[in-house]
């Protein structure tokens, strides 16, 4: 169930936050940015950097990315509501942190 809403919600975020798709288009031959309505993603930046640092490619860039990350993270969802869990993931007898295991005994 929980995978479910997050499969329903997955794409609304996704293509609220990151519509690269409305930030650049064909005018004359040559691709024109959208500079005024593409929002800077939420990433961290260092100090010595600002956003004048960037060109409207790169952010346009970063929007691609992080739609593409989430469209994969939506198919993610989908094989796993799809499959379950398998049972080659983990067996029950099976030991995923043998260190630990061996720490406890």
């Amino acid at each position: 169930l929980i995978v479910l809403v997050l499969m329903l919600m997955n794409p609304g975020y996704v293509f609220y936050e990151h519509p690269f798709f409305r930030f650049v288009w064909q005018k004359n031959g040559e691709w024109v940015y959208d500079e005024e309505n593409m929002p800077f993603p939420n990433v961290t930046l260092s100090t010595d950097v600002g956003l004048g640092n960037f060109e409207p490619e790169q952010i346009y860039g970063l929007h691609q990315c992080y739609f593409s990350l989430g469209l994969f993270t939506l198919e993610a969802l989908l094989l796993l509501a799809q499959h379950g869990l398998s049972k080659i993931a983990a067996q029950k007898d099976e030991v995923l942190l043998p260190v630990v295991a061996r720490n406890q005994d």
